[in-house]
């Protein structure tokens, strides 16, 4: 039963976060081909792991959907059945640092899933090899002494509170591109930078947060140490930036158009925190976004210029 549980997190999470040209270029899997897949892996691969001197790891069936056509009931259209291989279980329980690989006897590792590092409890660094795709839910949650986390440009989808409770993360490594599911980072008191790969006209900067994707409710919610964000993002949600009572700086980098902002997004941040645009038709749609947001005193500025203030949300 926990097996077929850890089955069903596992499909429900690690959906492939493909490109849109990608998706809607393949061709839909007949019902013939569906079946034949999934059944191939029932009988064949379902019941059976594979291990090493250090890792246990075994196959799920990842569900591939398109991008643009829905099915009868308006849900997105299912293209393909994938069967990919997944991390289980890691068996040094002393580790203080673990590099996560991204084959491992040839097979192609896709996701970590949550057991994995439920008895290795010393971890202060790990790093995500280039060729997985997946943060799972849960993976480090209440990973106390965990300090510092790499992840590299393939992966697409930091899963629900991935790294929740992590009090003591000081320093994430985030790639281009990526989905931060709810909760992902609530509760990492000590989290200070967030350095985005491939952008050197950030890293520069130890105390800048920044995102190139959309940010889910609570994702960094009581993150207490934040002080300065940069976004390219098309949506914030609900609580987002919640209780973050030392962020004072939010630039919207190159920003053609100021992105949604869900209730009480930025609550509980610093009076008087100012947000930073490229020009004036963004300043105005982000002053009606910031609506709701929970600010008070904001100031909107091109530059140095102050364009609106005194906005409360």
């Amino acid at each position: 039963m926990k097996k077929i549980i850890t089955i069903l997190i596992s499909l429900i999470t690690i959906i492939s976060m493909l490109s849109s040209s990608a998706v809607s270029a393949m061709e839909k899997m007949s019902n013939e081909q569906l079946e034949s897949i999934f059944y191939d892996w029932l009988h064949n691969y379902s019941l059976k792991t594979y291990a090493t001197e250090d890792w246990v790891y075994d196959t799920t069936i990842k569900e591939i959907y398109s991008s643009t056509e829905v099915d009868e009931e308006g849900d997105p259209e299912l293209l393909a059945y994938e069967m990919v291989y997944e991390i289980t279980e890691y068996k040094n329980k002393n580790a203080t640092s673990v590099v996560i690989p991204s084959s491992i006897d040839g097979k192609k590792i896709y996701s970590v899933i949550r057991p994995t590092f439920e008895t290795s409890k010393n971890i202060k660094k790990v790093t995500y090899s280039n060729g997985i795709k997946v943060v799972d839910v849960e993976t480090f949650e209440n990973h106390k002494k965990l300090q510092e986390v790499i992840l590299p440009t393939s992966i697409t989808h930091i899963g629900l509170e991935a790294f929740h409770n992590c009090k003591n993360l000081k320093k994430v490594k985030l790639p281009n591109n990526v989905y931060i599911d709810q909760g992902a980072f609530k509760n990492c008191k000590e989290l200070k930078s967030l350095n985005f790969k491939g952008t050197s006209e950030f890293t520069k900067d130890p105390d800048i947060l920044t995102i190139t994707s959309d940010i889910s409710k609570e994702a960094f919610a009581n993150c207490v140490k934040l002080e300065k964000i940069n976004l390219e993002i098309e949506g914030i949600e609900k609580k987002a930036f919640y209780n973050c009572k030392s962020l004072s700086k939010v630039t919207f980098k190159n920003a053609k158009k100021a992105p949604y902002i869900g209730k009480k997004a930025f609550n509980k941040t610093k009076n008087g925190i100012k947000f930073f645009v490229k020009n004036k038709k963004v300043a105005k749609s982000l002053k009606k976004k910031l609506n709701g947001s929970g600010v008070k005193n904001a100031k909107i500025l091109i530059g140095k210029k102050i364009v609106y203030q005194n906005i409360n949300g």
